[in-house]
């Protein structure tokens, strides 16, 4: 008769265990799943990637830029691509700003002097650099409309308490 231990190392052994071609595969598919749901999406959104060429553009037009903060792997910006930012009545509401996407790899400086600790972060910013209005996260597409809509009030009546009175 077998003492408890031998018993133990004879079950073990007899467990089947995963050839190493299988564990490739599915780590491959699992690599591939992932990659795929936090592909870029085509938003048809003409970004300006450049943060100072995006306030000289915004300042031409007299309005602000609005700047969305982003990293590579982030979920929940890819989820704002595809629900939110890729809609025509989003764009249309868009078009009061320049819009820049800033990647947090290469622009640390920018995420340092917004204080930007999550993502994605949109911010509108006025052309002197000055931040106006901010939402971080997953917005839906009535939140996201209603930010918009509230940056645009905000950005218009500083413009017109900036601009001298010709009346």
């Amino acid at each position: 008769m077998k003492n408890d231990e031998t018993a133990k190392n004879d079950t073990a052994a007899a467990k089947p265990k995963m050839p190493i071609g299988m564990f490739s595969l599915l780590a491959l598919v699992m690599a591939g799943a992932y990659l795929f749901a936090n592909r870029q999406v085509d938003t048809g959104i003409a970004w300006e990637t450049d943060f100072d060429t995006a306030l000289a553009t915004a300042a031409e037009r007299n309005t602000a830029v609005l700047v969305e903060f982003t990293t590579a792997g982030c979920v929940y910006c890819v989820k704002m691509d595809r629900e939110v930012l890729s809609r025509r009545d989003v764009h249309e509401q868009m078009d009061r700003f320049v819009s820049a996407k800033i990647h947090w790899s290469g622009n640390e400086y920018l995420i340092n002097r917004y204080g930007i600790d999550s993502f994605p972060t949109f911010l509108v910013i006025r052309p002197d650099g000055q931040p106006v209005l901010g939402v971080s996260g997953y917005q839906s597409v009535g939140q996201f409309k209603q930010f918009l809509d509230r940056a645009a009030r905000q950005v218009n009546s500083s413009t017109r308490a900036a601009s001298p009175n010709t009346g």
